[in-house]
């Protein structure tokens, strides 16, 4: 009998088909270029600063890959500051949250998302949150909170927060040893099975991978399979 569910964010409780990830990115840097304008501070070009940022997120993109543990991208900025003299009356915090407040009004929930976020509430089974993301998790949480499904959650997990990705077994360690229950009564939901289910698995935690696009599964099997969200109430019931 499970006791808890946990959900990844990204194509699970949040759409990802909306999101125009270069028109939005391209959309916080001008944020930047406007404030460096209004300190009347000498600043490099949208090109420059975007060229440059893509260039360290590549750097930083190839360790993480190798090594499954996430790099703030606080770094990132950190490194843009230094290398373009950016002085510290505009503080890296200030870069991070106006960047990405395009992404941030651009989320919006999956179809069903809140009906089976409430479902899991009604069975009061603890319920939280693990999700690959860049995002720092103070804004990730203001995302949830504008969605108005903040409230459902226990507790919320985010791999720019503990530095380590799904599917490093710590980003699930973590998240039981905040249910406080064994990996076996918890349930993982999310739509990458080389992510989830699979360090989800690792750990002993249940899994349901939410094959959207209906894929043939490959080495990787969860142990139960869903076609869109509002199938897991149902499959709920059943464990």
């Amino acid at each position: 009998m499970i006791k808890a569910v946990t959900f990844d964010l990204g194509n699970t409780l949040l759409r990802q088909d909306n999101i125009d990830w270069k028109k939005l990115e391209k959309a916080g840097f001008l944020n930047h270029i406007n404030i460096f304008s209004k300190q009347n501070l000498s600043h490099p070009t949208l090109k420059e600063w975007n060229d440059k940022y893509d260039q360290v997120a590549a750097q930083f993109s190839k360790i993480a890959e190798r090594s499954h543990l996430e790099i703030p991208v606080e770094k990132i900025f950190q490194t843009l500051r230094e290398y373009f003299n950016i002085p510290p009356a505009i503080s890296t915090h200030n870069l991070l949250s106006t960047f990405f407040i395009p992404l941030m009004n651009a989320r919006l929930l999956m179809d069903h998302a809140q009906d089976v976020l409430q479902h899991v509430s009604d069975r009061n089974l603890r319920c939280g949150v693990i999700s690959n993301t860049v995002v720092p998790g103070f804004l990730a949480r203001e995302v949830l909170e504008r969605l108005e499904i903040a409230r459902y959650f226990d507790f919320t997990l985010f791999s720019s927060d503990c530095l380590f990705s799904k599917p490093h077994p710590m980003m699930f360690n973590i998240a039981l040893a905040r249910l406080g229950i064994k990996p076996s009564q918890a349930l993982h939901v999310g739509d990458q099975a080389d992510k989830d289910v699979a360090g989800a698995q690792t750990v002993g935690m249940k899994t349901v991978w939410i094959n959207h696009d209906r894929k043939k599964a490959n080495k990787i099997k969860p142990d139960y399979e869903i076609f869109s969200l509002n199938e897991l109430p149902a499959l709920i019931k059943k464990i």
